[in-house]
């Protein structure tokens, strides 16, 4: 497995990626993760069924500019796909 955070496209913020690779370190599959602001990596945990993703998300504070940072975890298959995904830390 490997993760960061990249953009996603010319008009994204950043979103945090997985990648999990075989053996000879080829690309089996790609996801993304993330809310609508921006999303930074911070770690993963890889068990036999299943991958834990743990990050930061950006989230617009109602009635200004600023963005307050809250704990992101995505708990995902084998496959990358979304079991469950939650923020902690406030709205």
């Amino acid at each position: 497995m490997m993760g960061g955070s990249a953009y996603t496209g010319p008009n994204s913020k950043h979103d945090i990626f997985l990648q999990k690779l075989n053996a000879d370190y080829e690309l089996i599959w790609t996801q993304y993760y993330g809310w609508e602001d921006s999303d930074e990596f911070a770690d993963a945990l890889l068990t036999t069924d299943h991958v834990y993703i743990a990050g930061s998300s950006g989230v617009l504070v109602p009635g200004t500019t600023y963005y307050r940072d809250q704990i992101y975890v995505v708990k995902a298959d084998t496959a990358g796909v979304v079991d469950w995904e939650v923020t902690y830390g406030g709205a």
